[in-house]
């Protein structure tokens, strides 16, 4: 109890150094807390995909259209059980600030690839029977609060239609991924039908951006890869095929090393934290020298006056590296939604990296004055006063 009114009494000497130094503390812990979120969660995600579902896409690069046509020869190859075009829409629904993602698809294959996309056999069969209707994933569907048999008039970032405008009027014959259990990014995804689109665009109809390819074990991987890009080679159509996880890997290299950056970015902050309250506790230590003085000479070893040290340091830090953290994982599912991928959370792993920094940057900044105070004498400091 006599280590508690010590260690309170120590971070209240100076009420608006500590709340300036906590809160300092605490900006560097919300950063590390989403920044290490967004990794964990992009590796998380990354090891969820598949190695045996192909992505196949234009070799001029992705974006590129291919002819639909294309899904035919790769059906024929040995391996393959599935090819499905999808034809990548994004768009907004009455404002651009309500952008969603998602794709118009040869609906029957598309859903035979995916068996993660989750419907019910009733929204399944009125989803291929209705040429314009679209399925919505449930978190988009709560978003705009859409329902089945709802009208929606979906706007597009680029299709424009044969009235000549980008206005795509669907209909919601079914919502997936209810369950808490199923994908959440799929949840946050609209599919319609390619053969909608179509009918009814201006321009370039018969066009894929990518073929979602699924295999039956038969062929090794690599071997059904090489056949499917030999198959278009030297045509004026040529393909880049990949492993589902390949092809995310080598989408998120293209933007540069994610991790190295983060990693780089969050040394510098806490190098500066280390500094800042290295500085702030030395400064502490040199004001109070009387007291722990005094408190030498009435029996406290030394010891035990090095613990009261590291004790406030980690009470401030710990204190700040819970409130960062916490204010991290409250916003980090709403971050995620708002890049429309729901329900991410902080990781305990998040949790205990902090935790492990907090307590190694409270030995760290205490070393200093506790061997300042380890050498310090009684005598000689109540002699000068």
């Amino acid at each position: 109890m006599k280590f508690t009114f010590l260690i309170l009494g120590g971070l209240r000497r100076r009420t608006t150094r500590t709340v300036l130094t906590m809160l300092t503390a605490t900006i560097a812990f919300f950063l590390l807390g989403v920044m290490t979120g967004v990794i964990d969660a992009i590796n998380t995600l990354t090891a969820s995909l598949h190695d045996d579902r192909l992505r196949v896409v234009s070799r001029a690069g992705f974006g590129e259209h291919m002819p639909v046509a294309h899904a035919n020869g790769i059906r024929n190859l040995d391996g393959v059980s599935i090819a499905a075009p999808a034809l990548a829409f994004p768009g907004y629904y009455q404002d651009p600030g309500n952008a969603f993602g998602g794709a118009a698809v040869e609906m029957s294959s598309y859903l035979s690839a995916f068996p993660e996309l989750v419907l019910s056999g009733r929204e399944r069969k009125a989803l291929l029977e209705t040429q314009s209707g679209a399925t919505v994933g449930a978190a988009l569907a709560r978003r705009f609060n859409w329902q089945i048999g709802d009208e929606v008039p979906l706007i597009s970032t680029y299709l424009v239609n044969k009235d000549g405008n980008k206005t795509w009027p669907v209909k919601v014959v079914a919502i997936h991924n209810e369950s808490n259990n199923d994908s959440k990014i799929l949840a946050n995804e609209i599919y319609v039908n390619i053969a909608y689109v179509d009918e009814y665009r201006a321009d370039q109809s018969g066009v894929a951006h990518m073929f979602v390819v699924g295999l039956d074990g038969t062929v090794p991987t690599g071997n059904v890869i090489a056949s499917i890009d030999a198959l278009f080679a030297n045509s004026g159509n040529e393909t880049s095929s990949f492993s589902e996880k390949a092809f995310f890997t080598n989408r998120l290299q293209q933007v540069g090393d994610v991790g190295a950056v983060v990693r780089a970015i969050l040394a510098s902050v806490f190098f500066a934290l280390l500094i800042v309250l290295g500085s702030a506790s030395i400064q502490s230590v040199n004001e109070r020298k009387k007291e722990f003085g005094t408190l030498k000479a009435i029996g406290f070893s030394a010891a035990g006056v090095a613990g009261l040290i590291f004790s406030e340091t980690a009470v401030l830090i710990g204190v700040s590296a819970f409130a960062g953290l916490l204010i991290a994982s409250i916003s980090f599912p709403f971050l995620f939604e708002q890049i429309a991928v729901a329900n991410m959370y902080l990781s305990a792993d998040v949790w205990l990296l902090g935790m492990n920094i907090a307590l190694t940057l409270s030995a760290l900044v205490a070393l200093r004055p506790m061997f300042l105070l380890a050498r310090l004498e009684p005598a000689q400091v109540h002699a000068r006063v």
